[in-house]
């Protein structure tokens, strides 16, 4: 994975749910810590967190974590869309 992050033709990478433990994300998080190229990270649902500034923290997890999203089925009043043509 590191291998693919690193080679420059990625830029938004989306590794969500997959199942990564502790010792995983922080092999990871070694492997591509001096990465300039890509701009999205996503690691949702694995033992860590991905910091501001895309800097993924091993071990660590969020009782709540979010992804921006265009349409949520079940509240119509976070639909990004609507609301900007509505105006």
């Amino acid at each position: 994975m590191a291998e693919a992050c690193n080679n420059g033709i990625l830029r938004h990478v989306d590794l969500s749910y997959n199942c990564l433990d502790a010792k995983e994300c922080e092999i990871f998080a070694e492997a591509i810590h001096d990465n300039h190229t890509l701009w999205g990270l996503h690691m949702m649902g694995n033992e860590c967190v991905v910091d501001s500034m895309n800097f993924v923290k091993p071990g660590l997890k969020t009782i709540k974590q979010s992804r921006d999203i265009l349409l949520s089925p079940t509240d119509q009043k976070t639909n990004f869309l609507e609301s900007i043509t509505q105006n």
